[in-house]
């Protein structure tokens, strides 16, 4: 028990949560929802390795989502502040992984398990549902047989609908 504490806390100080620590403690004493660290502890158990997420995330998306995930207005979506959203979303967790770039990056499913999973972490913490799970190699696996190509801009708008 002790071991996995560790391994969890020294997985929260990597990618730089490790000050959520305390809000999590002074939400707590007052008696606010602390769910949303809930479920970036969740996630986090899912990032297998920041090194490599990291390494695939400047490989394989940063070119069209940008350095900080903020998109281009010539069509590629904002991730940060709003990926972690989708999970909430009926349709959202699974579109996430089967948009092209993400079904047919040339990553074994470990490792775009690995990158997804650090992605909602890194750029939107804030939005992670309580009860998220971490994305696993087994799902993504699923997933990536039944990519979206040419409707994927409709399910991504169908998505966002409902946010309205």
């Amino acid at each position: 028990m002790l071991s996995n504490l560790r391994h969890l806390l020294g997985l929260l100080l990597m990618i730089g949560l490790v000050g959520l620590l305390p809000n999590i403690g002074a939400k707590a004493q007052m008696g606010k929802n602390i769910s949303k660290s809930e479920g970036v502890i969740n996630i986090s158990k899912g990032i297998k390795s920041v090194q490599q997420a990291r390494q695939d995330w400047t490989i394989q998306c940063q070119g069209c989502h940008g350095v900080k995930a903020k998109g281009f207005e010539s069509g590629t979506p904002r991730m940060n502040g709003q990926v972690s959203k989708f999970l909430g979303l009926e349709g959202g967790r699974a579109y996430l992984a089967q948009v092209p770039g993400v079904a047919n990056a040339p990553l074994s499913n470990a490792r775009l398990a690995n990158v997804m999973n650090w992605t909602l972490v890194e750029f939107d913490p804030k939005h992670i549902p309580a009860d998220s799970a971490p994305y696993t190699a087994e799902e993504i696996g699923l997933l990536r047989k039944t990519p979206l190509f040419l409707d994927s801009a409709d399910v991504r708008q169908n998505i966002l609908s409902q946010m309205e």
